[in-house]
């Protein structure tokens, strides 16, 4: 399908005969009724092997008949096969392609190929062994509306999906081919759409069992203004160092047209600044980020050098001598961005991703950017004015970017060792101009030779572990459907100081699906290693550890690190070693089209922190729910402002405007951690499976009428949604409370196991067959051991964990919550003034900031964040007046009286803010703690002792 698409786009140039896909024109030319993969092995297959891979003068076809006839072309997959399918002879049959140019570029080389013992493996099975052709029916190409089951896909039931073939769907686009084109027609389609189109199949294609996968591969399409503004505040950072102020800088990088006046000295500045540049996205999807910095390069070059002379000169020095005569015939009929991508990709811009699908992918993006720049003639003799596409897998690798070689030494490369390596290195430069099929031969066994060598030398000196030698010598470039199980930028890119940027979009993987790896990741000495953390925290590091000194990472991730306790390790990482840039925050704002996860953009410069640079600031921006996709650099320019890095902690990096910010001082000056107050946070209870253990009023009372003693272990029990401000709207439901603290014996109990029993095996905990999670717990157990039952029934602080308007209860009753709560347990004078301050207004704005903020604007009020929010520890005797407000409210909303509840709420509000700012109000006249504490009483249960109090507060 990668190969079919880019196709399409050259189609748009005319390189391709455009009967190949017209089904009409087909009838006369392809014997369709002979076999139903007749279309793809005749015509595809042949175009791309025996066509875009061939030179015009080699194309011919295969010889046919036994072994003894066909052996002098056994193993060649750059000729014609299939003459059988067809029905015009084979003249007409090469004639038929010969207007397509050779293309070359490693997207187009047949993926068959022997192993170490001469077996053949068949991946694409361009074959004249029938039993290892593929089969790809040809209603695939040509269906129209077809009803296909998609609902696994799409994770749906029984709905209906109607589909067409791929010629018909690719035929209903109008194909731009410059990623930079706008979208100004509504069924253009242009690479960069292509690359989201890829990223979703990425993610929702699992190699091994090809069932829907996305998030297992957490692959995602970043949009394409978030890619332009992290690639041009990357480059802005980098181009720094040039000394052009950012004025100059802001404009060079515009994608206008204003002219502007540089120096020659500044020209040359910027000329070797861009030619020594080292980028690399160690996560490269379908190469949205690389792609992005290739555009944005390459116009800034068309500013500064707009003809091109300084430019091609340093391309020439970076291309082999023997190569020069070729390059400039080449760029004579080339446009002049064809010199300035062509060195960009040899020289600057490098990928890793772990899955080979996605490798390919961003392949084919460079390569549609670099024939673009081509001028096509109608010279056949000169493979119609195109000059072949260089290799790139040496630019762009399959493999793990997180898992290092595990090296005895730094500076492993730097010995006789590093010899060898430069040789393997040279040998493998030599690979990105190499045309023929048989240079790339003789390359590619000139690698494995000097491999072998290196393996030799490495186990002979002990400078690095057995097991790493082999994955070296065993890693072959040349092959992309084998992904290496480590990454070493040196081996791999020959870069030895580093990189001068690192970005990207790091996969979402929750760290519950990347058990396998995190023995590994511990191992590779991670110092922001948690064994809860998701996969991108590692990506972080990682980014970092390619960085050369003073290189600026920028990637866009989940934003949970900067609170997640998972994420302490790598804060303390991020201030200790770096110097913040800047962090844009998504807040609730949906910038990926099927992910759930809120996002932000880190950028940050590799730089141990001195205690001047740790006062430095760095960007901070909160993207609201104004902004709709629009500029984003502009909106951030109106919108954020200078933060400093002192101002964050290892505990939560929590971000307020500067008004905000002073106030947040103030309150954590005066306020003590709740952690650090003798009070429990527990969660509510998680039983695996609520159908079964949470029942209504209606099945409790037929379960107590069987067994009055059922009624001992059925508890009232309430849920996030029932849980309002001060109180709760019961829903008259109950837990089956047979938690394992309790060591039920089930027998004592016969109405609930007969009831229980009537689920069967799905309350089984052993984790298969749609049974609840794996546990050492009794089938008719809870999931969760719930050690703290008892805490359930005193009194209590009820709260949701999910929730938009933070609310929270006192709860006297001895309700039982579920999983969506959280219970907070204390002696009842402090949770009264505990549920005063959360209620209050103060909290609402002061402590937004201390929880993850969901899309929809809902706040995750997970204990971790709880435990950090800072409230003033008083004495019992200061701590009254509020519990006695409580009282009022409590009783003048169960009583009706709401506008009196909310008089007392504001009685409280500005209480609150006493405790905080207590001198600020004095100094104002509007301290009211002290008056406050002498008029109130306790509380008496009459509307008119309600109404009393109230008129002498007022």
């Amino acid at each position: 399908l990668t190969r079919l698409i880019f196709i399409w786009f050259i189609k748009e140039n005319k390189l391709v005969n455009p009967k190949l896909f017209d089904a009409k024109e087909l009838q006369t030319i392809v014997d369709f009724e002979q076999d139903e993969s007749s279309y793809y092995k005749a015509i595809l297959q042949n175009l791309f092997f025996a066509t875009l891979n061939a030179p015009i003068e080699q194309r011919n076809f295969a010889d046919e008949g036994s072994f003894a006839q066909n052996k002098k072309h056994y193993g060649i997959k750059t000729l014609f096969r299939y003459a059988n399918l067809f029905k015009i002879p084979k003249d007409e049959i090469v004639k038929l392609f010969e207007c397509t140019p050779f293309l070359n570029g490693g997207l187009f080389e047949c993926l068959d190929r022997e192993d170490d013992s001469g077996r053949v493996i068949y991946f694409d099975g361009f074959t004249r062994k029938r039993e290892y052709q593929p089969v790809v029916p040809n209603e695939l190409f040509f269906a129209s509306d077809v009803v296909v089951d998609l609902n696994s896909i799409y994770d749906t039931k029984g709905k209906k999906y109607s589909a067409k073939g791929l010629l018909e769907i690719l035929n209903a686009y109008k194909f731009t081919v410059e990623e930079s084109t706008p979208l100004d027609v509504e069924i253009a389609l242009d690479p960069e759409l292509l690359g989201k189109v890829f990223e979703n199949l990425l993610a929702s294609y699992n190699p091994e069992t090809g069932a829907s996968a996305r998030k297992a591969t957490g692959s995602y399409y970043t949009p394409r203004e978030i890619v332009d503004y992290m690639v041009s505040t990357s480059l802005k950072e980098y181009l720094k160092k040039t000394g052009i102020d950012d004025t100059t800088l802001d404009t060079l990088l515009s994608y206008t047209n204003e002219s502007i006046e540089i120096s020659s000295g500044e020209k040359a500045k910027l000329i070797d600044a861009l030619d020594s540049l080292k980028i690399i996205d160690p996560a490269i999807g379908s190469g949205a980020f690389p792609m992005g910095l290739l555009h944005a390069i390459t116009h800034l070059l068309s500013k500064v050098d707009s003809d091109n002379k300084l430019w091609i000169q340093k391309l020439l020095d970076a291309t082999p001598i023997a190569l020069h005569d070729e390059l400039k015939k080449t760029l004579e009929h080339s446009n002049l961005d064809y010199a300035r991508k062509l060195h960009l990709i040899q020289n600057t811009i490098y990928g890793v991703d772990i899955q080979p699908v996605a490798v390919q992918i961003a392949k084919l993006r460079f390569f549609i950017s670099l024939v673009i720049e081509q001028n096509p003639t109608s010279d056949k003799s000169n493979n119609y004015g195109i000059t072949a596409l260089p290799n790139l897998e040496t630019k762009f690798v399959v493999a793990n970017s997180l898992i290092p070689l595990d090296k005895k030494i730094d500076n492993l490369f730097h010995f006789e060792i590093g010899d060898k390596e430069r040789e393997i290195s040279k040998n493998r430069e030599k690979h990105f101009y190499a045309k023929t099929r048989k240079e790339k031969l003789a390359i590619m066994a000139e690698d494995k030779k000097l491999r072998v060598e290196l393996n030799e030398l490495l186990t002979k000196d002990g400078m690095i572990g057995k097991e790493s030698a082999k994955m070296l010598s065993e890693w072959n470039p040349y092959d992309p459907n084998h992904s290496a199980g480590f990454f070493d930028a040196e081996f791999m890119f020959g870069v030895t100081d580093g990189f001068d940027i690192v970005i990207g979009n790091p996969p979402y993987i929750r760290q519950e699906k990347i058990k396998e790896l995190k023995p590994l990741l511990q191992k590779s000495n991670y110092a922001s290693y948690n064994g809860t953390a998701d996969i991108y925290i590692y990506f972080f590091e990682q980014g970092y550890k390619l960085l050369r000194d003073g290189g600026v990472l920028s990637f866009i991730t989940s934003n949970k690190y900067t609170r997640a306790k998972y994420g302490k390790e790598f804060r303390a990482f991020v201030l200790a070693n770096t110097k913040v840039l800047e962090y844009i925050d998504f807040n609730g704002v949906k910038v990926f089209e099927s992910a759930t996860v809120d996002t932000s953009i880190l950028s940050f410069q590799k730089s141990a922190m001195t205690s001047k640079a740790k006062q430095s600031s760095f960007i901070y921006c909160d993207i609201g729910a104004d902004y709709k996709g629009d500029e984003l650099a502009s909106y951030i320019k109106q919108n954020g402002f200078a933060y400093s890095q002192d101002d964050l902690s290892t505990d939560s990096f929590t971000f307020a405007n500067p008004k905000e910010l002073k106030i947040k001082k103030q309150i954590e000056a005066i306020g003590t951690p709740l952690k650090d107050w003798d009070i429990k946070i527990n969660y509510g209870i998680k039983t695996g499976f609520n159908e079964a253990f949470i029942i209504d009023t209606a099945k409790r009372d037929e379960l107590i009428a069987k067994d009055a003693k059922s009624a001992d272990i059925i508890k009232p029990i309430l849920r996030g949604r029932d849980i309002k401000r001060y109180g709760y709207e019961w829903a008259g439901l109950y837990i089956i409370g047979t938690f394992p603290a309790l060591n039920i014996n089930i027998e004592n109990y016969p109405a609930i196991k007969e009831y229980l029993q009537g689920f069967g095996a799905r309350l089984e905990q052993s984790g298969t067959n749609g049974s609840r999670k794996k546990t050492g717990n009794a089938w008719f157990e809870t999931q969760d051991q719930i050690a703290y039952w008892q805490e359930f029934e005193k009194e209590k602080i009820v709260y949701p964990n999910m929730t938009k308007y933070r609310p929270f209860m006192l709860d006297t009753q001895g309700f039982y919550t579920n999983q969506k709560c959280f219970i907070l347990n204390g002696n009842s004078n402090s949770l009264k003034y505990l549920i005063a301050l959360l209620n209050s207004w103060l909290f609402e704005f002061a402590f937004k900031d201390f929880f993850p903020k969901l899309l929809g604007g809902t706040i995750e009020l997970s204990k971790i964040f709880f435990e950090l929010i800072p409230i003033p520890k008083i004495s019992t005797e200061a701590q009254q007046p509020f519990a006695t407000l409580v009282d009022y409210i409590i009783y003048a909303k169960s009583a009706g009286l709401d506008s009196e509840a909310s008089f007392f709420e504001s009685v409280i509000d500005v209480m609150i803010y006493g405790l905080y700012f207590e001198e600020s109000m004095r100094k104002n006249d509007c301290y009211i703690n002290e008056a406050v504490a002498h008029a109130i009483k306790p509380l008496q249960k009459s509307e008119e002792f309600i109404q009393n109090i109230k008129k002498s507060l007022d």
